[in-house]
């Protein structure tokens, strides 16, 4: 009876465990950042898309060199990229 019970333990904790790590992920996308919903009214700094990763810092993310990107910034970015 003692090795059924262990076995049914582990299959709980395995179980909970696993559920557990499926849901932060999805509480995360779930909750998104409200001050980036309208990025797309926001200034685009380019007007072909950015694609490949040249510097290597992307790595995985945003598809790395895969990836395909438009780069938008706020009010404050657009200020700061015109000073350049």
């Amino acid at each position: 009876m003692s090795e059924e019970f262990s076995m049914y333990r582990k299959v709980i904790l395995l179980t909970v465990g696993l559920v557990c790590v499926t849901a932060i992920p999805i509480t995360y996308a779930a909750n998104a950042d409200s001050r980036w919903a309208d990025y797309k009214n926001w200034t685009k700094l380019n007007a072909k898309p950015i694609t490949g990763d040249h510097t290597g810092v992307l790595g995985k993310l945003h598809r790395g060199s895969d990836g395909v990107r438009f780069v938008y910034v706020n009010d404050i970015g657009a200020a700061a990229s015109q000073a350049w």
